[in-house]
């Protein structure tokens, strides 16, 4: 049998965030504001942090 493998928090943000980043939902250039998306979201600070070093890493966004 296989396993079904649950994904954690920051994975399903970071998947969310590519959605609407590839969407345009969030503009190029635009900054991202951590309060905004973790109200959006219904996440503390920490999960959305890792998802954006994820998307640093991709390229997707730059931390500053």
């Amino acid at each position: 049998m296989t396993r079904i493998v649950r994904a954690s928090l920051h994975e399903e943000v970071v998947g969310r965030l590519r959605e609407m980043i590839v969407e345009g939902e969030l503009p190029p250039g635009d900054r991202l504001n951590e309060r905004e998306l973790c109200e959006l979201f219904g996440i503390s600070r920490t999960p959305l942090r890792e998802a954006l070093k994820v998307l640093a890493s991709e390229g997707l966004v730059v931390l500053l």
